[in-house]
């Protein structure tokens, strides 16, 4: 048909329907229609079809608007449409100097919007025809659709020229679901402020943006505050060439990215997945997939290709290029990581006034969630060797459920991975994961951790700063009360005891001020060193308080010293206890229970045998000896006590 088909706002009664039929231009510009079929249509020159199907403020009344098979440009923005949208199999091309392909602004649509595979694409797979293709931007901003939206194996975007956006769909309000699994797309996929009333399925989608199209702090998928009522699902040999940015998203219910394949953006601050602020009602899931299908083998040649060193995963783990960022999210049930593929992304450590480097593998600060899981699958590990941080600073779990395999050193032989560090300041929890944990090296963990903390060094970037410096006592008092809640008592103080080793020993290790006078270093060395005798006394005989047996040992100990001391060199009874005999007068002399209970009379206060007042050292060493019995006996017999109180406190 030459010269331009014009029905703007024209009025048509009767449905229309045409075929095969190519056009120059088609103007329907506040149009009526019962219901209309432009099917295998075409618009534009020859070999381009950029014609544009004009067709803003369209009314459909009756009925679909059926353009399947369409080339050429669509613009139905402020379009009302009764029924469904049909785009299946249609080639969208865009107009010169335009960048959109499908404009449908504030349109309104009572049905769904299919952009999918067509049906005869369905039977016959190599049939590429038949796929929905769009080279430009599907501009869906502010439409509202009651029905679902299905993207399912459509292509949109060109590689060798990508528009920025692949999607631009932002305050879209979408009534059922969001179908785009086996989706392919070049550009940002954005759908900011969405609103979906279903699932989102990108399961088995791929997704490429280029770094020159990023923007900071923005990615290939970009959902922030989108919200999901229903599960997300990003699985199944899900790839993302971009950080996949989702601040402040609502699911509702799950939210899964097994298998996925994310790299970060070199303009994002190396995060990867930023779940920042989201809120999922169930599970959270990011290890490896269960499912094996053609687009797993997509994403492991993908896999190979970025990284062509790494061996192919037997089953499709987790995997990213940057670190997985959770700030203040908040997870109904549970959040599970794999953290055997993820690289991490470097930052600044301050360690003894040195700057270093350090790798996270998760910020989670501030997580709010039942269940904490961290997992490391077998195999090499994707991150350095020195392992890495896991930020928990602030984060209120319930249980926190982890294998030792995620923080135990890396296992040179066999390739495990393993070697990270927990940054603990601030976390609480309930309970701790300890069946098939062994204890002493969990306490060993907890140690290497609780010196870690975050700064605030780099407040305009996404990953935050480390520092490592004096332990901090909270990790310890948490981690204690877990194992006081598990019944757990010896575990308990020994975790404790170890909390004031650590204390101790980095008060120590702390390098003397030089700028001070001789006087007061002079004073500092002695305090120093007196405190130091005190927390060895401490520790050696009473464990800090945290080993009442210990105590008990060591208060049978000084008894025993003292029995056998005064055993040899008795003690002498007071002048008014000496005894007129018939030849002269005789001191008295002690008999065996006496030599029992006057040590013990030493050593239990407020505990009198009457032994005190009748007798008295012989000389000045064993006075000595009597005087240390009674000091270590108020100092163990305080210490007995409070850890009894203590005890009972606590049942």
């Amino acid at each position: 048909m030459t010269g331009p088909l014009d029905l703007a706002q024209a009025k048509v009664r009767y449905p229309v329907t045409l075929t095969g039929c190519t056009f120059e231009r088609i103007v329907l510009t506040e149009a009526s229609f019962p219901q209309l079929h432009l099917v295998d249509c075409k618009v534009g020159e020859p070999d381009h079809w950029t014609g544009e199907l004009e067709a803003s403020h369209l009314g459909i009344t009756d009925g679909d608007l059926r353009l399947t098979g369409f080339h050429g440009v669509v613009d139905v923005g402020g379009a009302h449409i009764r029924d469904d949208l049909h785009l299946e199999g249609a080639q969208l091309a865009t107009k010169p100097g335009d960048t959109y392909s499908l404009k449908a602004t504030n349109m309104r649509l009572g049905g769904n919007l299919c952009c999918s595979t067509s049906e005869e694409a369905s039977h016959d797979s190599g049939s590429r025809q038949a796929r929905f293709r769009a080279r430009g931007t599907l501009l869906l901003e502010d439409a509202r659709i009651d029905g679902s939206v299905y993207l399912i194996n459509a292509a949109l975007g060109r590689a060798r020229k990508e528009p920025e956006y692949a999607v631009s769909a932002d305050g879209l309000t979408v009534g059922g679901s969001l179908h785009a699994s086996g989706l392919k797309a070049h550009g940002q996929i954005r759908l900011v402020d969405a609103t979906i009333g279903g699932p989102c399925n990108f399961r088995g989608a791929r997704v490429h943006r280029s770094d020159a199209r990023a923007r900071r702090y923005e990615g290939a998928v970009l959902l922030d505050r989108a919200g999901i009522d229903g599960s997300l699902y990003c699985d199944g040999g899900f790839v993302c060439r971009g950080t996949f940015h989702a601040k402040g998203m609502r699911v509702s219910a799950s939210a899964w990215f097994n298998g996925a394949t994310i790299t970060a953006s070199a303009k994002a601050d190396g995060a990867a997945v930023q779940l920042d602020r989201a809120v999922v009602g169930a599970v959270l899931s990011l290890e490896r997939s269960s499912a094996r299908h053609r687009a797993d083998r997509y994403a492991r040649r993908y896999r190979q290709r970025a990284a062509p060193e790494e061996p192919v995963d037997e089953r499709l783990r987790f995997w990213t290029d940057g670190a997985v960022t959770l700030t203040g999210a908040q997870v109904g049930l549970d959040v599970r990581l794999d953290v055997t593929g993820v690289a991490g992304t470097e930052t600044e450590l301050v360690e003894s006034g040195e700057d270093k480097r350090a790798t996270v593998i998760a910020d989670l600060t501030r997580l709010r969630t039942t269940i904490l899981r961290l997992s490391a699958e077998r195999g090499p590990a994707r991150r350095a060797r020195d392992g890495g941080l896991i930020d928990l600073s602030q984060a209120e779990l319930v249980v926190l459920w982890d294998q030792d395999a995620v923080w135990q050193a890396a296992d040179p032989n066999t390739g495990a991975p393993g070697g990270l560090h927990y940054v603990l300041k601030g976390l609480r929890y309930e309970a701790v994961h300890a069946n098939d944990v062994p204890f002493d090296p969990r306490l060993r963990w907890l140690a290497a951790s609780a010196c870690y903390a975050r700064s605030g060094s780099r407040p305009d970037r996404e990953i935050a700063g480390y520092t490592v410096g004096a332990p901090a006592p909270q990790p310890y008092d948490q981690f204690a009360a877990a194992y006081a809640a598990a019944g757990k008592d010896e575990d308990y103080r020994s975790i404790l005891k170890k909390k004031n080793k650590e204390v101790e020993r980095h008060r120590r290790a702390v390098p003397r001020d030089l700028s001070l006078s001789r006087r007061l270093r002079a004073k500092n060395a002695t305090v120093s060193a007196l405190t130091s005798v005190w927390n060895f006394l401490q520790n050696f005989f009473i464990g800090y308080g945290y080993r009442p047996l210990r105590a008990l040992l060591s208060l049978l100990a000084f008894w025993a010293i003292g029995v056998v001391t005064f055993f040899a060199v008795p003690p002498d009874p007071y002048a008014r206890q000496t005894v007129i005999t018939d030849k002269a007068a005789e001191l008295p002399r002690m008999n065996w229970v006496e030599h029992l209970t006057y040590p013990a009379d030493l050593l239990i206060p407020l505990v009198g045998f009457g032994e005190k007042d009748r007798w008295h050292p012989s000389d000045s060493w064993t006075a000595f000896l009597a005087s240390s019995l009674v000091v270590a006996g108020w100092f163990l017999g305080a210490t007995v006590l409070v850890s009894v109180t203590r005890v009972v406190r606590r049942q």
